[in-house]
């Protein structure tokens, strides 16, 4: 019995001292194992592998900085929906981990920016950051042509098309800014049309036509200058211009305006023939007028005077002329608003570049007569000056009332010679050809208007 205990101990004995030797062999093994590694992790994007970094945190930093770079455009951070995931790994001290670099991240991680985009009548117009930057685009432009001021009261002011947003996401350099919406808007809709030469047309006559400038019609036909020859049958590009939007605009106005003075003549028996001498020089007075108006982007449809106060009279030009032997009247039908009326001469000699009548957007009031600009120009018949100065679309405009109910009417002057009030004579000269207003080169705009209609000129000019 003695023996059999003696051999169990010493068995038992074997037993833990073998554990112990295999726990200190794996003791040794394993801090051996961790003084020779490092703890390191693997990037995985959407289940793909990418590559080592040193920690999960470095691989979330290099994620935020490819993040930030790509929203860099729009000063905010990227996003993106792909799965990122790490497994966690130990890497031997000799091999370098950490040295992931952003390009590979870069061609595996799809990222994206919240947008919003535009729509005008269902048409997507632009991409921009926010809602708050549509905003401030569409302000202001409801302010470019709304002008607001302390002088222009603006109460109402809308868009005649639908205009509707929608949350997308994008990538950043499809976002727009403010300020490059609001010109695009204000550019309008580019459309390109094929026009066929007639035999009588000019450049000037097409862009006349068309209403458009000389200079946008040769920018759509490269190699061409106002002295190319064109030959009928030959096609060309006309590129117009449609607005997006349609500002509808109502308000108060206030502004000042000039009261034309009077001239008076006196019959001087000592002056020599036609000769004039000015003994009180004339001085234009002014008033305020306030109106009540509605408007589309920037055009005046319906006014209302609703105040008008003179500021400062007017002051009477005196002017003392010599004996007229023989004046010159023009004869009209002896009934009124007939239009048959005779004695009328060219206001200069030129050619007709715009007729009479229907053109491919309006009805044209009068005739165009092309020539350089500074040429001289006439009245076409005796009478008082009734308007001179600058008219809107005319630009510089001069009105002569001829009695009777006729009047005349000169527009795009460079420089007018006559003022309001002023009585001037067949053939005098009353201003410089020019290209004011609307107008797409120099030219006279033309027209005879009876009992305040405009006919023809073309039927009373010899």
């Amino acid at each position: 019995m003695i023996f059999k205990k003696s051999k169990l101990i010493r068995w038992q004995s074997y037993k833990i001292w073998g554990t112990v030797l295999i726990l200190l062999v794996v003791g040794i093994g394993i801090g051996a194992y961790i003084n020779t590694t490092v703890p390191a992790a693997v990037m995985f994007i959407n289940g793909q592998r990418i590559g080592i970094v040193s920690s999960i945190d470095q691989g979330e930093q290099l994620i935020q900085t490819i993040l930030k770079e790509k929203g860099q455009v729009i000063e905010k951070p990227a996003s993106t929906h792909d799965k990122i995931e790490y497994k966690l790994i130990r890497l031997q001290k000799i091999i370098t981990c950490g040295n992931l670099k952003t390009d590979s991240i870069c061609n595996n991680l799809t990222t994206y920016v919240d947008g919003v985009e535009l729509h005008i009548s269902n048409e997507k117009v632009a991409t921009l950051s926010n809602q708050e930057n549509i905003e401030n685009a569409l302000t202001a432009f409801k302010n470019y042509y709304a002008n607001p001021s302390d002088s222009n009261r603006i109460y109402s002011v809308s868009f005649i098309e639908e205009v509707t947003t929608k949350q997308i996401e994008t990538q950043p350099e499809e976002i727009q800014t403010e300020t490059t919406v609001l010109e695009k808007l204000k550019e309008g809709k580019l459309a390109n049309q094929e026009y066929v030469v007639k035999d009588t047309d000019t450049w000037w006559l097409i862009a006349r036509n068309h209403d458009m400038l000389i200079k946008d019609v040769l920018a759509a036909n490269p190699g061409n200058t106002e002295d190319s020859v064109l030959q009928a049958g030959q096609k060309i590009n006309l590129i117009s211009s449609a607005p997006y939007l349609t500002v509808i605009s109502k308000g108060v106005l206030t502004q000042s305006e000039i009261i034309p003075y009077e001239v008076q003549t006196i019959i001087d028996d000592s002056l020599a023939t036609n000769e004039q001498v000015v003994k009180q020089q004339g001085i234009e007075g002014s008033k305020q007028i306030t109106v009540e108006y509605t408007q589309t982007n920037g055009t005046i449809i319906e006014k209302q005077i609703i105040d008008e106060q003179i500021t400062k009279q007017p002051v009477t030009q005196i002017v003392s002329k010599g004996p007229i032997i023989q004046p010159y009247t023009i004869a009209y039908a002896s009934s009124r608003g007939t239009g048959s009326i005779s004695g009328l001469r060219w206001p200069f000699s030129g050619y007709i570049s715009s007729p009479y009548g229907n053109r491919s957007r309006n009805f044209h009031k009068g005739i165009d007569i092309a020539g350089r600009s500074g040429t001289p120009f006439v009245a076409a018949a005796s009478g008082t000056v009734v308007e001179a100065g600058w008219s809107g679309g005319y630009g510089n405009m001069i009105l002569i009332d001829h009695g009777n109910g006729v009047k005349t009417r000169y527009g795009h002057a460079s420089k007018i010679l006559v003022s309001a009030g002023q009585h001037v004579t067949k053939g005098q000269t009353i201003a410089l050809l020019g290209s004011t207003g609307i107008s797409t080169g120099p030219h006279l705009h033309f027209e005879v208007i009876v009992n305040g209609n405009a006919v023809n000129p073309i039927n009373y000019l010899p």
